[in-house]
């Protein structure tokens, strides 16, 4: 138990000294069973994004960039000063995963392409678009989603592949 102790109290005094700057998800003590009883503090202590503001927190420390829910259903990226970067693509109801170092979003019902760094690198402009895989993500630009049952998946006959410049790639 001093262990977990001695390791916790070190991690925030090294976090503390740091010159960069965070956020930190910090909870409401008071309402522990409302779901938006959270705040985001920065690495002096001061509230960056207020208590109520956002309805979900996905990510707890923002170094970069965080991921939160508002009570639109909506997951968004914020970055380390609570500015809101953009949408994110929904993943079974989480934040879409990185991969290759990218993840999607969605702006105007269109998916591009976004970096852990809050740089958006694919502008959203594809009605369907997979996560890249070696360096290259299958889209379409005319998509249909299909459901059968509690299952979905997407159909078009014009699949491509894209690098992550955007550029479609010869078959």
């Amino acid at each position: 138990m001093k262990k977990y102790f001695f390791v916790i109290v070190s991690l925030i005094g090294l976090l503390s000294c740091s010159s960069k700057p965070f956020l930190v998800k910090k909870l409401d003590q008071t309402n522990l069973s409302s779901p938006n009883a959270f705040c985001y503090v920065d690495h002096k202590g001061e509230t960056i994004v207020p208590l109520g503001r956002y309805s979900q927190a996905y990510t707890d420390t923002v170094v970069t960039i965080g991921f939160v829910g508002n009570n639109q259903s909506e997951i968004l990226a914020i970055d380390i000063y609570g500015k809101e970067l953009f949408q994110v693509f929904k993943n079974d109801g989480l934040p879409d995963y990185e991969s290759n170092g990218l993840f999607r979003i969605i702006k105007d019902q269109k998916i591009g392409y976004a970096d852990m760094m809050g740089k958006i690198v694919v502008k959203p402009s594809y009605k369907c678009a997979f996560p890249f895989f070696d360096g290259r993500a299958k889209v379409s630009i005319n998509c249909e989603t299909v459901t059968k049952g509690d299952y979905s998946y997407w159909n078009s006959d014009n699949w491509v592949f894209i690098n992550k410049k955007g550029q479609v790639l010869p078959n």
